[in-house]
């Protein structure tokens, strides 16, 4: 599994698509919590996050915070030049889709 890939995919994708707005650079950027480490996860990190959704829902709640919608959820995993990994964190499944489409961001960090 690639697991702790995120940060290196997403500094990847930054320095390789100077798109404003993309879903990796939404994730750096992000000060969510008063943190400023977050990444847009792998696909194996989405998959982990998709097999543990009961607890990090049950804790995002207790700390007044937000519970996964049961969407599809870009990752930063690709799948070659045109296509990267998306989650879906209702059914688990995983699919890839065009890179220049539109969809949820679920950022992590690492701690």
């Amino acid at each position: 599994m690639a697991i702790y890939t995120g940060q290196s995919n997403t500094l990847a994708i930054i320095e390789n698509c100077k798109e404003p707005d993309i879903a990796a650079l939404l994730c750096l950027n992000s000060k969510n919590q008063g943190q400023d480490d977050w990444v847009l996860p792998s696909r194996d990190e989405l998959a982990k996050m998709y097999n543990l959704k009961d607890m990090i829902d049950s804790v995002a709640v207790l700390n007044g915070g937000t519970v996964f919608e049961e969407m599809q959820y870009w990752s930063s995993s690709d799948d070659g030049e045109i296509d990267a990994w998306k989650q879906n964190l209702g059914t688990g499944g995983q699919l890839t889709n065009f890179k220049e489409g539109n969809g949820y961001v679920r950022a992590s960090r690492y701690f």
